[in-house]
């Protein structure tokens, strides 16, 4: 079991095929994999896909053993043509994986690939986070009120946010503007032209602080007293904050 975790990983998606291919039960591969049967059963409808063959028969008609003008390209001539459904793919598992005829069946076959589904998962993961945190109303809203606060009275956004209920920060409100997601642009703020854009620090690479240190580490510490034997010490305390970043030294004593 996958434990608490929500969402299925690509561990769950490769065991979800391999008990598909069994003819597990959707509730069955649920109870060992931790997760809902509609979740399992979504996961294979969603993300199955279709493989053609060479010269499939998908054009197959319902009608076609008691039609008795069943001819060569009657399903793009006739109107009572009905492609002929597979009863397995009309519920779960919803993929051909498993069937007793899926060697002998010449139809393009639908699919389950744990590959896939991770990417597209991952996709839909990294896209659904993507744009403003709030709804098209809410955006309107914010945009209604600063275009009241902001172009006509000529507020300041820090003053419009205290006296309104945005539900946003000012850092927030000002990625907006920056993105071009409201209508409001820098140039409509008092006072955000007037500063420039911060600069980021640029944290030296790996290459660049593993040269630094080399040379400095307590084992060249510990070898240079053993060739030094009279050399004076001193030691100092640090505060240590993020790893790779400057230190500060409290006190020195030798």
């Amino acid at each position: 079991m996958t434990g608490t975790n929500k969402h299925l990983t690509y561990d769950d998606r490769l065991q979800l095929l391999s008990f598909v291919s069994k003819n597990y039960s959707m509730r069955k591969i649920g109870t060992i994999l931790g997760k809902s049967p509609s979740s399992i059963s979504r996961e294979l409808k969603i993300n199955r896909y279709r493989k053609r063959v060479f010269n499939d028969n998908d054009t197959l008609c319902t009608h076609a053993r008691t039609c008795s003008s069943i001819k060569r390209g009657c399903s793009q001539t006739c109107k009572l043509y009905r492609l002929e459904p597979c009863p397995r793919l009309l519920k779960a598992p919803w993929i051909c994986l498993g069937c007793s005829h899926y060697t002998a069946c010449h139809k393009s076959k639908l699919l389950y690939d744990p590959k896939k589904a991770q990417l597209r998962y991952e996709d839909i993961l990294h896209t659904s986070r993507l744009g403003p945190s709030v709804s098209q109303d809410g955006l309107n809203f914010i945009n209604a009120t600063l275009e009241t606060y902001l172009k006509q009275n000529h507020q300041p956004l820090p003053h419009i946010l205290h006296h309104t209920q945005l539900g946003i920060s000012l850092s927030t409100l000002y990625r907006y503007v920056d993105n071009h997601t409201l209508s409001i642009k820098a140039i409509d703020c008092v006072r955000k032209v007037r500063y420039k854009p911060r600069k980021k620090e640029k944290l030296p690479s790996k290459a660049t602080i593993k040269a630094i240190r080399k040379g400095r580490t307590y084992p060249d510490f510990l070898a240079y007293c053993k060739e030094n034997p009279h050399a004076a010490i001193a030691e100092c305390d640090s505060v240590i904050g993020t790893i790779g970043t400057p230190v500060l030294f409290t006190n020195c004593r030798m």
